[in-house]
């Protein structure tokens, strides 16, 4: 099995995929028979020795458990590896430091390494819902942060299950006061329908956040930001597109299943799915003067 550490070392096609073998941790010893058994234990010593181990899930029936369940997963991921579908069998202690949603890992339930964030792992099903709420939280997060006094977000590609993400982007966003519009639910134009609507009030010097993991991968965000802290830009159109499936799609989730693996609930598919974020900054002039070099991000 391996450590944290190589497991994050290896590349991420390597790593992209695994499950978990054991739920609980086996005991770090055994009773040697030799324990159990001694020369000078009377008859009584040795029966308060085995029965609780015969009777109870002790020491060597616990192992035991954790063992097969270790083999099972990783027979089934050398089948999976037989179909194309690489998955790691790891162990718990194998994942120490790395970060799961709450309550997981759970047994049998195949995760899938985030691309950027190295150590974050998200369950099979819930995969793209995930990076594209994180994009879609980062692009708010984004222009927040370059002082807008207005956001909407229409939806010109995509599902209803990423259109339904737009309902948990409403909340208050550090350093403004965010007002949700009426207006969601309406026709932007033929093609688009309003998801969000929201109003703000920047009270902070526009600056670029910190900690962006999408933003350096992203040039007409970049364009944007550029545009805004050099030359006062006033009203903007941010893209915020997801189209790459990174190998997780409904081919591979048939795959997992009939191993036997779980995929941890249903497949979102929101694949191809593109949103507009449009609105007003406020005047540069309305606002506290920028930071020292932050016109140069």
């Amino acid at each position: 099995m391996d450590a944290p550490e190589s497991i994050l070392a290896q590349p991420y096609d390597d790593r992209q995929l695994l499950v978990v073998a054991d739920e609980i941790r086996p005991p770090e010893k055994a009773p040697e028979p030799s324990e159990l058994f001694g020369v000078n234990k009377s008859i009584w010593e040795v029966a308060a020795a085995v029965i609780p181990v015969v009777l109870s899930p002790g020491a060597g029936l616990a192992a035991l458990a954790v063992q097969r369940l270790i083999s099972w997963n990783e027979e089934r991921a050398r089948r999976a590896t037989e179909e194309g579908v690489h998955i790691r069998s790891v162990t718990r202690a194998d994942i120490q430091g790395l970060l799961f949603p709450p309550g997981h890992p759970r047994r049998k339930v195949v995760y899938v390494g985030h691309p950027s964030l190295k150590r974050q792992y998200i369950p099979f099903a819930s995969f793209h819902r995930a990076l594209f709420e994180q994009k879609a939280i980062e692009a708010m997060e984004l222009l927040a942060g370059l002082g807008a006094t207005s956001i909407k977000i229409r939806q010109v590609a995509g599902t209803a299950t990423s259109a339904s993400i737009a309902a948990s982007l409403g909340v208050p966003i550090q350093g403004v006061t965010v007002d949700v519009g009426s207006d969601v639910g309406k026709q932007a134009s033929q093609n688009s329908e309003i998801l969000l609507s929201a109003t703000l009030a920047p009270t902070q010097a526009p600056r670029v956040p910190d900690g962006l993991i999408w933003y350096p991968h992203e040039r007409t965000w970049q364009g944007v930001a550029k545009m805004r802290l050099k030359n006062g830009l006033e009203t903007y159109a941010l893209e915020v597109d997801y189209k790459d499936d990174y190998g997780i799609n409904a081919k591979v989730s048939a795959k997992i299943a009939d191993i036997g693996f779980d995929i941890g609930g249903s497949c979102s598919n929101i694949e191809s799915t593109k949103w507009i974020m449009q609105g007003e900054f406020a005047p540069l002039h309305t606002l506290p003067p920028l930071h020292p070099g932050d016109n140069e991000r």
